[in-house]
């Protein structure tokens, strides 16, 4: 099914109330006050249920909205938008499901969740390129993999990755990349990321950077780990222009920590 909203003079607005399995879903909204709805209202409805989703929401301008709520396995839920004020909640719940969020522009703002009580084998996939960044991701089960981009915005970029009584997760966080995700153009700097885990056999790797700007402006990072659990594996590098503080706090056994800074200018604070 292909859904396309071709009048971009219009306000668009989708509402899914979808239940049952094997589904592939593709809407496309080029236009003005494009919404897909519910995730406490946006008009209520965008609930999705059942197995073997294919579900791809796309949008092109304007002031965006994606929100769903849903449930079951083997889902693939991919948010693509590009350009003005975009919003995106997707809540997931079940196993071996993929939540994916790429957007290229403007004000931005992310909030993916994905398990709930013995939800386990997920993903989500966080992509924001340009402007105002801000991105909340949440697992609560196991052997989960978060994957979450921040780059070529302003100041005041920030991500929080909350892992409630999970074990053997695998969660990244780049804001302006390298090490060696590379990017890094000309990054203005100003990032913010927290962690807050708990559980077991973790793998968590935190990377922060401009060290490739050439434009000046912008002000030092500050990532801080919060993590109580056994046997996990903390990288924690940046790098940049101004100056770093990096926060480190660990109730448990057998953890390994790596806190690397690196730069020119400012205070580096660990």
């Amino acid at each position: 099914m292909l859904l396309l909203s071709p009048n971009a003079s219009a306000d668009n607005i989708i509402n899914i109330d979808q239940a049952g399995s094997s589904l592939e879903l593709d809407i496309t909204q080029s236009g003005s006050g494009n919404k897909i709805g519910h995730l406490n209202n946006i008009s209520l409805d965008a609930v999705i249920s059942g197995n073997n989703k294919d579900i791809d929401f796309t949008m092109d301008g304007k002031n965006n909205q994606i929100k769903t709520w849903s449930n079951g396995s083997d889902q693939i839920i991919f948010a693509d938008i590009e350009g003005d004020s975009n919003t995106v909640a997707m809540d997931n719940h079940g196993d071996d499901n993929k939540l994916y969020y790429w957007g290229v522009g403007d004000s931005n703002i992310a909030w993916l969740e994905i398990g709930n009580n013995n939800d386990n084998d997920n993903q989500i996939d966080l992509r924001q390129y340009g402007d105002s960044h801000y991105a909340y991701l949440e697992t609560n089960d196991d052997y989960n993999n978060i994957d979450a981009y921040q780059g070529g915005g302003q100041d005041d970029n920030y991500i929080k990755v909350l892992i409630n009584s999970g074990s053997s997760n695998d969660v990244t966080a780049w804001q302006g990349k390298h090490s060696d995700g590379t990017t890094d153009a000309d990054e203005v700097g100003d990032h913010t990321g927290y962690w807050i885990v708990s559980g077991d056999s973790n793998v968590l790797k935190s990377y922060q950077t401009d060290t490739n700007r050439a434009n000046g402006g912008g002000a030092g990072h500050h990532f801080a780990n919060y993590i109580t659990g056994d046997s996990n594996v903390v990288t924690h590098t940046q790098k940049g222009k101004a100056g770093h503080d990096g926060f480190i706090e660990i109730t448990g056994d057998s953890n390994t920590v790596d806190l690397y800074q690196k730069g020119n200018n400012g205070v580096k604070w660990a």
